[in-house]
């Protein structure tokens, strides 16, 4: 059987998204507010049931983005294996899909951290195939030099093997 390793992620990727979602929307709730009581000119004590109603219901729309959010990125995860990388991801509704990555379609991988990802230890790892005219984004990966350096030696001994394999040959 072929040994596969977890790439682990990282919560705390997570928790920033969730972070960063919830006030976005406590800033659209509020713009809303505002830009209802000019529009209908309401006074201070006027119209306080539609706008409460303005945030309730954005509060709901961000309940429902968050759990969606938190299922997508609990479905998904990325393997390395001997010679190819696995990704699981949400496919559908409720299902789950997986690809495979062979690493000879791979031509480069490269590591990115912003702002909040440099203080809280995660990144992503971006994976360039030519084939398919893309990238793959491995999202919220801990500790992510570390998990890149895996993968590469990982690329390495495949590369390795063949051309071993092939000076055995000749």
């Amino acid at each position: 059987m072929e040994e596969r390793v977890l790439l682990k992620r990282s919560p705390r990727g997570l928790e920033a998204q969730l972070g960063i979602s919830a006030l976005v929307t406590l800033l659209i709730c509020l713009l809303a507010v505002w830009l209802f009581g000019r529009l209908f000119h309401w006074t201070e004590s006027g119209g306080w049931r539609l706008q409460a109603l303005t945030c309730i219901v954005l509060f709901l729309l961000w309940v429902f983005a968050a759990l969606r959010l938190w299922y997508s990125w609990k479905i998904k995860r990325y393997e390395i294996g001997r010679d190819a990388l696995i990704v699981h991801a949400k496919a559908g509704k409720l299902g789950t899909a997986q690809t495979i990555y062979r690493y000879e379609s791979i031509i480069s991988i490269r590591m990115t951290q912003g702002f909040l990802g440099k203080q809280f230890g995660y990144g992503d790892i971006r994976v360039t195939i030519p084939k398919l005219e893309h990238e793959v984004v491995m999202n919220d990966i801990e500790h992510p030099v570390e998990q890149l350096e895996e993968i590469q030696r990982r690329m390495g001994g495949r590369i390795d093997n063949v051309s071993a394999t092939a000076a055995l040959i000749n």
